[in-house]
């Protein structure tokens, strides 16, 4: 059934459904992707579309192609979470499309479709199409530019040429170094190694290098014409210098930590892992069976997966752009197995067919007990369709191995699609109604006390570090014009000289301004009275519970 286009066209169907589907429902998640709404948000406001700007989210600033996607997504559908995500949504599914579609003239048409089908129900592709991160828009830039170079190679044609470049020059404004590390690696890789080098003279990077930088580099300059060079002296600190040189906020790992990030990514394909790499690097050992299309594969994994084991800095992304080359590889495995009469699983394939079996299976059974040891009856349902979905494609998927049936392979694609189904329908719902993320209603609850006045502030007063969400700023926004920032003291001498606004005062400053309204005469009582305690629980401190008060200012 891989083989054939309507179940490519089934499968881009249903990834599109999950991709989409509840993306207007879910909240907003803190802390990148409430950043980068409010940078949107915040360029739309005031026009400034060159430095990314909104509170507490400075570390958080890139460079902005991402954020002029998101802005104008705002100004086509409205400030809300459907259109934040729906660039990264956009991204996610061209990826996969142009796998197909680029890698077809490379890899031939029944190894391009497998692997689009493959990189469709993978795991952590397709949240990322969910969240509004910038790196489901390098991934496009980065795989776009790699297929380019590999169809120039075996093309040489000016349109592959300019696709390449095009895309490297999309790459840099939209998150810097990473794709210059990937293709300018990978160029060097195919000089060294490729029969066909000589054709790369053609590319000419000495030209059009320089000119895929300029894009990024006259935005640099206009925002050194704003600020006088800060902004980029911040970029290059945070996200240059300290991941070479070190790690940020304690994100590292040994060796092998971004090898344990594919391995989930492709939980639903986990029998062919590691042996589709094992297999692979084993004939790039063997010069008789190095061909073209094996450099091509493994200079790819070198450049966006083997690089990055080797830094100290180690976060999930950075070995996003190695998906769509094991996709290929597990691809071409998979068409190997479909070719037999039967599977010949290698070892390797059948410890991964083990351990899908125990996780998924794990999975399945685990979820429902959680949600019922923790909430009770009310979200079990969820829970047993999860269970549900998932366990009917395991059981048929397992069903199709142990009989050594040629569709076993669908079912393995159908399960990683259920699978993101299940969390669709019930995790994300559980989530969404628990006081992890709360933070909408909290803002909400602020909001209905504006509604009885017109135009006045929101006060934020004795924000720590654990309730300083953006993803809160960011919905007191959709409610109040303006929002001030006061210290406990300020916010107390504010009340009395009866300021008007609604003050929402955090568990953090929450002494400190009791105290001093008590030094001003004001008892607790008088404020407590025209206010409500709303709870929520931060992910920080164990889940432990920051109260924050929302009370409106004295008449």
């Amino acid at each position: 059934m891989l083989r054939n286009p309507r179940f490519l066209a089934f499968i881009l169907a249903f990834l599109a459904l999950n991709l989409l589907l509840m993306n207007h429902s879910v909240s907003l998640w803190d802390e990148d992707e409430a950043a980068y709404a409010g940078f949107g948000q915040q360029m739309l406001a005031t026009g400034d579309w060159l430095i990314p700007e909104f509170e507490w989210s400075r570390i958080h600033r890139k460079t902005p192609f991402h954020f002029w996607t998101v802005a104008t997504s705002f100004s086509i559908f409205g400030v809300n979470e459907f259109a934040l995500r729906l660039p990264s949504t956009l991204a996610v599914f061209l990826t996969c499309f142009l796998v197909f579609y680029w890698g077809r003239f490379i890899f031939g048409e029944p190894k391009a479709r497998v692997a689009a089908i493959v990189l469709a129900s993978s795991i952590v592709l397709p949240v990322i199409g969910k969240v509004a991160l910038t790196d489901a828009h390098l991934l496009l830039f980065q795989t776009s530019a790699v297929l380019a170079l590999f169809n120039y190679l075996q093309n040489p044609n000016w349109k592959w040429n300019l696709a390449f470049w095009l895309s490297i020059a999309l790459g840099i404004l939209t998150k810097g170094p990473p794709i210059l590390i990937l293709t300018g690696g990978l160029w060097l890789w195919l000089a060294f190694w490729h029969p066909k080098r000589k054709v790369l003279i053609g590319t000419h990077p000495w030209i059009f290098g320089f000119m895929a930088l300029v894009p990024a580099v006259y935005w640099g300059y206009l925002t050194y014409l704003e600020d006088g060079g800060v902004f980029l002296a911040f970029l290059y600190d945070w996200y240059v210098y300290r991941r070479i040189s070190g790690d940020i906020y304690n994100q590292t790992g040994p060796p092998g930590y971004h090898l344990l990030v594919l391995m989930v990514a492709f939980l639903s394909w986990l029998p062919f892992v590691l042996s589709s790499i094992w297999e692979t690097l084993k004939a790039f050992g063997k010069k008789d069976e190095r061909d073209e299309e094996n450099i091509l594969l493994v200079g790819w994994l070198v450049f966006s997966w083997f690089f990055y084991e080797l830094m100290t800095s180690k976060l999930p992304s950075y070995s996003l752009a190695a998906q769509p080359a094991l996709a290929i590889l597990i691809a071409k495995q998979v068409l190997v197995f479909e070719n037999g009469n039967g599977f010949k699983f290698p070892k390797l394939s059948w410890g991964g067919a083990l351990l899908y079996t125990i996780l998924l299976g794990a999975l399945a059974i685990a979820l429902p007990i959680i949600v019922y040891s923790y909430f009770g009856e009310e979200f079990l349902l969820h829970s047993l369709l999860f269970t549900g979905l998932v366990g009917f494609t395991l059981i048929k998927t397992l069903s199709a191995l142990y009989q050594q049936a040629g569709n076993a392979m669908s079912y393995m694609a159908l399960t990683g699609m259920t699978l993101l189904l299940g969390i669709n329908l019930s995790v994300l719902p559980i989530l969404e109604q628990t006081p992890l993320k709360s933070l909408e209603q909290v803002a909400t609850t602020a909001g209905e006390y504006q509604k009885a006045a017109t135009d006045i502030p929101v006060y934020l007063v004795g924000f720590g570090p654990k309730q300083q969400k953006i993803s809160l700023y960011f919905y007191l926004s959709q409610y109040f014009e303006d929002r001030q920032i006061l210290t406990p003291q300020t916010a107390a001498n504010y009340y009395q000289n009866k300021e008007k606004g609604v003050f929402l005062l955090a568990s953090s400053g929450y002494a400190e301004f009791k105290y001093a309204c008590e030094r001003l005469g004001i008892g607790k009582e008088q404020w407590q009275a025209k206010g409500k305690e709303v709870m929520w629980r931060s992910m920080d401190d164990k889940l432990a519970a920051h109260p924050f008060w929302i009370f409106c200012s004295p008449e």
